[in-house]
């Protein structure tokens, strides 16, 4: 033992003030393993364990280490790292995705230019970066509640502030109709004249909306309408909205209907958000019992605020549930958001106790909706309740949960969970991190079939706010605003569909093979093989060659339309076959998988890699 450890004291010195060869330090290695071997001796530093942390091409802006102009580093596993986040002129960037290994892309803000966190292994880093005016992905985040006093109900809101001389007193109310609720935020910066008119005007003649930028928001709802009084000439419902540096520039009622007819009479208390609807406008069935939701309002709110927020009231009422769960408070959401997210999970206890069944229902604006409405899910990564409402469309919302043995049994049974009615249809590994408006080629087989596209197609989302086949591929191909929050699955009219196998494409790799059903569009645009609008075109026969009038190898268009933290949602669209189109809006997950390889490597004990040229300096 004493010779062997003397021979390595004895190379030690010879090798002093020279460089250190590979070779050489494998076998001191060698000999410091043996000595573990038999017993204690002289302490030597165990080599801590090392990542990757590589920075990834951006569009519209650039990444950097702080410190050096290195696009990958190598460093130990617990250090903080620091990227430097510089957008380009009119853009900016609020936060870098980091992705370690597999695993899916976590969100770290950027503060100041700068964006801090903590390597747990392999890690590529990407940022998305917006344009000015836009909010950007605080939009996609879950908002944490602030606790405090809130609205425990729409009745209780209704009682305080309802005013007797439209619907007489009483201390008793009676639900009586619904109204349907479409609030319209316009960015005063880009349109200040904040109304309809001005929002949609076709300046240039084209046939589309010259401003439809403007729009911030366009959230549907309804509000419950209430009667206070039997003898009064109204109804009353809480239909306004809170949303800072906002005023309520315009406001129209009409029919709910396709002609859309307008209505007089409507009284709106910007104040309160309190609508009156005279009783006259309910209509009966030969039954005499009311049919719901026959008027409905479009409210225009106008606000240069950049970072417009909405703010709406929020319960919870958590049944045996575990940890820190979200109480009552007030919710402030970036009101460009086109879904709601609710941190519930406060804590790892809260997190490991809620799931997505643990959760009864979710109450908005007075209306329960239930796990088989498909109008909310649980994020179990991040302990946020995601609402397929946006959030300018919310006064109250309020959350009962609820852990139980049958509960337990369904969660060892696997049974599934409820989701939203929008379908992921899987990864995309892209090189840069993608951006809203982005859009990229993908081959594969079209199809037509007239009798619609089977099992094993992932049915598509559409705006479900009527007139779907007329206007999706406009939205698709983002030449018409689309509500995002007022996507959902549908099953009408998909004789269109995509078969799009795993491949490499300009701007990164589709990870699976992906089968689409796509909406036939009705759209008076057919779409060439170019993708570009053309009226002269359709495919009626073999065109393309392939050995069938059914199918074309033009492959598929996808466009990006929104961005957070690993997941997108985008819009898939083919060319016309048989005179139709199809298009359809799905949600992705993302991740980038290709940094810079400018390898920075540092030692963890200089003292004894010092002049060897595998490390930097």
């Amino acid at each position: 033992m004493e010779r062997i450890f003397g021979k390595i004291k004895r190379a030690k010195r010879k090798l002093d003030g020279k460089r250190i060869t590979a070779k050489v330090m494998s076998a001191v290695l060698i000999a410091s393993s043996m000595l573990n071997a038999f017993g204690p001796v002289a302490a030597y530093a165990a080599e801590p364990e090392m990542a990757t942390v590589s920075l990834s091409e951006t569009e519209h802006g650039k990444l950097a280490f702080d410190g050096t102009e290195d696009m990958t580093l190598a460093v130990e596993v617990g250090t903080d790292v620091t990227v430097d986040v510089t957008p380009d002129e009119g853009y900016f960037s609020d936060g870098i995705t980091v992705f370690k290994g597999e695993e899916d892309g976590k969100a770290v803000d950027v503060k100041d230019g700068k964006a801090t966190f903590t390597v747990e292994g392999d890690t590529i880093v990407t940022s998305t970066f917006y344009e000015n005016g836009s909010v950007g992905s605080a939009a996609l985040q879950p908002v944490e509640v602030d606790e405090g006093k809130a609205v425990t109900s729409i009745e209780s809101y209704i009682r305080d502030h309802a005013d007797a001389k439209y619907v007489g007193e009483g201390d008793e109310l009676t639900r009586a109709d619904v109204l349907t609720v479409t609030t319209n935020v316009i960015d005063g910066n880009k349109l200040p004249e904040g109304t309809l008119d001005a929002l949609w005007a076709d300046d240039d003649g084209d046939g589309m909306s010259d401003h439809w930028e403007a729009m911030l928001s366009q959230a549907v709802s309804h509000a419950v309408l209430f009667e206070v009084d039997p003898k009064a000439d109204y109804y009353v419902g809480w239909a306004g909205a809170d949303i800072s540096g906002a005023k309520l520039t315009e406001w129209l009622a009409a029919e709910n209907n396709a002609d859309a007819n307008m209505r007089d009479g409507f009284i709106v208390d910007e104040a309160t958000g309190l609508v009156y609807v005279p009783k006259s406008y309910t209509e009966k069935n030969d039954k005499g019992e009311p049919i719901i939701s026959t008027s409905r309002i479009q409210l225009v709110y106008t606000t240069s605020d950049k970072d417009a927020v909405a703010t709406f009231d929020f319960n919870s009422d958590a049944a045996d549930v575990a940890g820190n769960v979200a109480d009552d408070g007030k919710l402030s959401v970036p009101v460009s958001s086109a879904i709601t997210r609710v941190t519930l999970a406060n804590d790892d206890d809260a997190r490991n106790s809620i799931n997505g069944r643990t959760i009864d229902s979710v109450t908005v604006n007075g209306i329960e909706y239930t796990p088989d409405m498909e109008m909310w899910e649980y994020d179990a990564a991040t302990g946020a309740l995601e609402f397929a409402m946006a959030p300018a469309g919310i006064h109250a919302m309020s959350v009962k949960m609820s852990d139980n043995l049958v509960k337990g049994v369904a969660s060892f049974l696997r049974m599934p969970e409820p989701r939203m009615s929008i379908n992921n249809i899987g990864t995309i590994e892209f090189k840069s991190a993608p951006w809203v408006g982005q859009t990229f080629y993908t081959t594969g087989v079209n199809h037509y079939n007239s009798y619609g596209m089977g099992g094993g197609y992932t049915r598509p989302a559409v705006e479900g706010n009527g007139r779907w086949e007329s206007k999706t591929l406009q939205q698709a191909m983002g030449w018409q605003p689309v509500d995002l929050s007022q996507l959902n699955t549908t099953s009408a009219s998909l004789m269109r569909g995509a078969d799009i196998p795993a491949q490499d494409t300009a701007v990164g790799r589709i990870a699976n093979d992906m089968h689409l059903a796509l909406l036939c569009c009705h759209a008076g645009t057919q779409l060439d093989p170019s993708f570009n609008s053309n009226p002269n075109w359709n495919n009626p026969n073999d065109v393309d060659g392939d050995g069938s009038e059914w199918t074309d190898r033009y492959g598929q268009q996808f466009r990006v339309f929104q961005v957070s933290a690993g997941k997108a949602i985008v819009a898939v669209v083919c060319p016309t076959s048989h005179t139709q189109p199809g298009a359809g809006f799905f949600e992705i997950d993302w991740r980038v998988v290709a940094g810079k390889l400018s390898i920075h490597k540092s030692s963890a004990n200089p003292g004894i890699t010092d002049g060897n040229d595998c490390y930097s300096p």
